[in-house]
Order: structure tokens, then sequence, then C-alpha cells
């Protein structure tokens, strides 16, 4: 499928079939500019009556999620159908076309209901990271209100293909010129740059930062950075919240080709620093309420075993109602020990 001239991103649905061949669970990924229904109690998002009254509700077994035996990933877009077998990490035996350019991993997320989907460029024995998109997993069947607790378990779930076809449409592969419009220049650092950005394909307004190597750093675009691999895995009301990561050809600050990494993220009214430096005076209970949030932020991280390493108030961005967003993960770490203390 070749890149449209009128943009549109791609729906995805994910059924999940189990080892004697029967359909557990069906979802429609949604990606960050929809919303498809609030979840509770560990279930998906659910879709709408409409929509789930006039579908059978097979029964699931009770340990479906030491049955699942792979996903069905159904792409559409421009009227073109694509389907995708993924499965468990570690199983034996693997998914894939023999002479497919792109490989793909969705990794589920069954207690926050949500899925976060990598795709990868193959170029003989080289895989090549390529784009991490985060996902809301809405029930698209009902089957009996069954939760994705049931369907996967309650730890995060890896399903892979090793070769599969390229797919040259958002959201797998963007390009931040040809698919977003920079409205503003929200900031310049030594990485990089942010700036807030409408999109072309859909209704949809971001902050954008664009990491651009140099000389100096030791990067590699091989595999995932860091800190989008750190984002992907946290999910906190106090974390900045990525919703896309790219990666494309372009030039360093010398002129020489390069990999420039993008990072599409929840845009905010303004930074911590902004906010002290042009309030004067605030009461006691608004100062412990931002840093309680903080608190949770970093308690939150501390609990997945990230080190942030530098937080400051240029660091922690800050909605119109004074909610918190820790972000800026660029020097962050994972810590192979037993406990980290808040």
């Amino acid at each position: 499928m070749e890149r449209l001239e009128r943009k549109e991103a791609a729906q995805i649905r994910v059924e999940v079939i189990l080892r004697d061949g029967s359909t557990a669970a069906a979802y429609r990924l949604a990606p960050p500019w929809e919303h498809c229904g609030d979840s509770t109690g560990g279930g998906a998002a659910a879709a709408s009556t409409e929509t789930t009254a006039s579908l059978a509700a097979p029964a699931v077994p009770a340990q479906a999620a030491l049955m699942v035996a792979r996903l069905v990933l159904t792409i559409v877009s421009a009227g073109n159908t694509s389907s995708i077998s993924l499965v468990p990490r570690g199983q034996d035996g693997e998914a894939g076309e023999a002479h497919g350019s792109s490989s793909m991993s969705i990794q589920i997320y069954p207690t926050e209901n949500r899925a976060v989907m990598r795709v990868f460029d193959i170029a003989g024995y080289q895989k090549k990271w390529c784009s991490t998109g985060l996902y809301t997993m809405c029930v698209e069947h009902s089957f009996h209100a069954v939760s994705s607790e049931l369907v996967f378990g309650k730890d995060a779930r890896v399903f892979d293909v090793t070769r599969c076809e390229e797919f040259q449409f958002p959201p797998f592969k963007l390009n931040f010129a040809m698919d977003f419009n920079v409205l503003k220049k929200l900031g310049d650092g030594t990485e990089g740059k942010v700036s807030r950005c409408s999109c072309k394909f859909t209704e949809y307004r971001c902050a954008i930062k664009e990491v651009i190597p140099s000389n100096l750093m030791i990067t590699s675009t091989s595999s995932e950075p860091s800190d989008v691999s750190i984002l992907a895995d946290l999910s906190h009301p106090n974390k900045v919240k990525l919703h896309l990561a790219w990666n494309e050809k372009g030039r360093d600050y010398f002129g020489c080709p390069a990999d420039i990494t993008f990072r599409s993220m929840k845009l905010c009214a303004r930074t911590l620093s902004t906010y002290l430096k042009r309030t004067s005076k605030f009461e006691l209970a608004t100062a412990n309420h931002i840093f309680r949030q903080i608190v949770m932020g970093l308690e939150h991280a501390h609990a997945h075993y990230v080190v942030h390493h530098d937080l400051k108030p240029a660091n922690i961005l800050m909605d119109d109602d004074l909610t918190i967003k820790i972000c800026d993960f660029g020097t962050a770490e994972r810590k192979k020990i037993s406990k980290l203390k808040t």
C-alpha cells in the first residue's frame, strides 16, 4: 500500500484467537486522537450498544489467558484491507511472511486497557526501529462482558510477527513535514526542539519533540530510544502522555545525513518553570497540590525501576487545572535493583 495523497490514518482491529480456533475477544485499537468510552474494572473500553447488540456472544474459557494462540490484526485504509497474525513472544514457531520488509510487535497491558504497537524495518538481517504507537483497547464484541484480564491475564503480554508487509501510511509510517503543520515553536534545547502542531490526517493537536543527533551524542536509532520505551511502559496521570514516536531520515546540526527521531505527546499549557516565574504568590494548598503530584509521578516511575535523573521545573508540564505532567525522560534509566524509594 502506498502513502495516500490525502492523509488518512488506518483503522486497526484485533481478534484474539484461542488454541481451539475460536475467537475469545475482538478490539478496536483507538489512537490517541480518538476516545472510545470509559473503561471500568479491568475491562477494555466498551463499544456502542448498537455495535454489540447484533453480535453473538460465545462462551470464553476460564483459562483463556493461557490458551491464546495468536492475534489477528486487521488494518483498513482507503478501502484496502490487510491481515497479520502475531504469536505470543517465546512461543514455539514464528508468524510472518517469507519476504516481508517489516516486522511488528504488540504489547498488551490488560489492567490498563491499552496496547503499544512497535514497527521495525528489515533490510537483510538488519532490523531497525521505525515507529511506536500507543492505543486504547476498545471492546468490539461484548462476549458476556468478558474483561481484558480474563483474556490476557494481569501481566503485560507481547505478540510478534517476524516479517510482514510495509505500511506506508499513518500511524505506521510518519513524516513530520508531510503529516503535521507547525503552529508554534515551544522550545529549543541541546537535543532538539519542541513545537505545537496540528495533524494533516485527523483533527488532532499535540506537542512534537524533534531530537536531532550531534557528534557529541552517542546514539543508536536501530532500536527504540530508551525514553520512548520508558514513556510507553509508564502510565500515570502525572507523567506526560506519549502518543506516537517515529524515526526518519534527515540531517544533523552539521548538515550530515542522520536519523531524526520524533515524539508526539499530549499538549500542555505551560511548564512549571513558566508558572513559577509568572506567579509571584500562591497559596500553601496550591504548593502542596503541585508537590504531591510530582511525588506521585516519581513514585510510579520508581515502582517501575525508572530514575528520571533530570527533574527540574523546566521538565515538568502543567495544565490549566494545575495537573502536573513529568516529562523529558531523555536521561532516565532503568535501575536493576530490588526496590527504589521515593
